[in-house]
């Protein structure tokens, strides 16, 4: 399946309909499935359930068209309107991390919450958009607001609401520059990279996002623990896996932990050498009872090193419709090949 976007350099050239770059990625329904399921913040206070692990491959599923050539919405008609908010949010996150991962190239999106969370610092006051990430290739940091429609609005149709996508803008703009821990480098102007990914359907019903950049910005910065936001990024697949039977599967590309959802023909896991990282960390968390006293220190820069490995050996990797493996080091693939 393909992915299609338009790019705006900023919100007057997206509210005048003046994209810089119209342009498309491959996909597949099971990467799809993949970002659905590690997108977005964790409960950080127990195990996932396997149930919602079903909950969100059932929402791909449902909503999702796997024939089709690009990628589709269906099945929109038979739910009222407090339902399609709920898909919506959904989307607009599912396919943020889709973009960021198949397009972007950026490894992990980390999901900002400030609520309780050590993972990041702000400096001073303002609001801070949806996700962060990095690419270590380009050497810039990203900020993105994602944002999600199930439905054409009848005045524009093959465009998201120009107001959702002002208060993107705004989320973004209220940040000026972001430091990761790994490095301890500031990202701003030229190496900080801010976008909103708005995606919906469009009057044929094919999904597409919609990509603006903002172009103001205000005094407030972001300070980002990367080793904690590693082990938090990756905290919900070895949850799942720790609760669940779980087996090696063996590529040319690597050894994975895997497990089986059986009712949709369907599995999902990690590379085993990032597990393997992982899982002490993991333990000790979770048999702790003051968790802000447990160190990651250098987490992130082991995982990178697994990640540069996994990257040299998928340098061929022809992506089928029933494999997916994300520069993330997760995998997902189906058990009866789809078209």
């Amino acid at each position: 399946m393909m992915g299609n976007f338009n790019f705006y350099k900023s919100l007057s050239h997206y509210k005048s309909r003046k994209p810089k770059i119209s342009g498309n990625y491959y996909t597949n329904i099971n990467t799809v499935r993949r970002c659905a399921v590690v997108v977005g913040t964790n409960p950080w206070l127990e195990e996932v359930p396997k149930d919602v692990l079903k909950w969100k491959l059932a929402l791909v599923d449902a909503y999702i068209d796997t024939t089709a050539t690009s990628l589709k919405l269906k099945n929109i008609s038979f739910i009222e309107k407090s339902e399609k908010s709920a898909i919506a949010f959904f989307l607009g996150m599912t396919f943020a991390q889709v973009f960021a991962q198949e397009f972007l190239e950026i490894r992990q999106l980390y999901h900002l919450d400030k609520k309780g969370d050590e993972r990041f610092e702000v400096l001073s006051t303002g609001a801070s958009p949806d996700l962060c990430g990095f690419n270590k290739y380009t050497n810039r940091a990203y900020l993105i607001e994602a944002k999600g429609a199930t439905v054409i609005t009848e005045s524009s149709p093959n465009y998201f609401a120009n107001e959702r996508v002002k208060k993107g803008c705004e989320q973004l703009n209220s940040v000026s520059a972001v430091k990761f821990t790994h490095n301890n480098a500031i990202y701003k102007n030229q190496t900080l990279n801010k976008l909103v990914v708005a995606t919906h359907p469009n009057s044929h019903n094919d999904l597409i996002h919609q990509i603006v950049d903002p172009t103001n910005e205000k005094e407030n910065k972001l300070k980002i623990n990367s080793d904690l936001m590693a082990f938090k990024y990756y905290y919900n697949i070895i949850s799942l896996l720790e609760n669940e039977r779980i087996k090696s599967y063996e590529s040319k590309y690597g050894e994975f932990i895997i497990l089986e959802v059986k009712k949709y023909q369907f599995c999902i896991g990690i590379l085993q050498d990032i597990y393997k990282l992982i899982k002490p960390y993991y333990d000790k968390f979770n048999s702790d009872k003051d968790k802000k006293i447990l160190s990651f220190q250098g987490l992130y820069r082991e995982i990178d090193e697994v990640l540069d490995k996994l990257e040299a050996r998928m340098s061929e990797f022809n992506e089928e419709s029933f494999l997916s493996i994300g520069i993330d080091g997760l995998i997902a693939f189906s058990k009866r090949k789809q078209n």
